[in-house]
């Protein structure tokens, strides 16, 4: 678990990569989650859809430049997964051991959004 202010801070890094032309929540969360695996989740348009409103969906798919817009559908979206995360911690990292014995190391961060995605991806191919 993060603290508030890493957390504050990780929202505002995300509002100033997605204030660059063409550059939406999830290509930067998609890059950064890359760098920072623990700390970093990808908001894509079904996790944002699950943890956010229709407007977060359409503000975080670049749908504005109104960057306190930005920054309250952010803290909002990352805030619920953050709490997600912490309540099921002791689970994903059972699920993160056996995995890394078994040559494939992944955060629990990613466990976690894996998990989501596989559940509430609209189409249900993962099912």
């Amino acid at each position: 678990m993060i603290s508030a202010a890493d957390l504050s801070a990780l929202t505002e890094l995300l509002v100033d990569a997605t204030c660059v032309n063409g550059v939406q929540a999830v290509v930067a969360t998609k890059v950064l989650h890359r760098k920072r695996p623990h700390l970093i989740p990808v908001l894509d348009s079904v996790m944002v859809g699950h943890y956010g409103s229709e407007r977060d969906v359409g503000i975080l798919a670049g749908g504005t430049n109104d960057k306190k817009a930005k920054l309250q559908s952010l803290t909002s979206v990352l805030q619920s997964i953050q709490d997600d995360v912490s309540k099921t911690d002791a689970e994903l990292q059972k699920l993160g051991d056996g995995l890394t014995e078994a040559g494939w190391p992944v955060s629990t961060l990613r466990i976690h959004d894996i998990l989501v995605w596989t559940e509430k991806e609209p189409h249900g191919y993962y099912r």
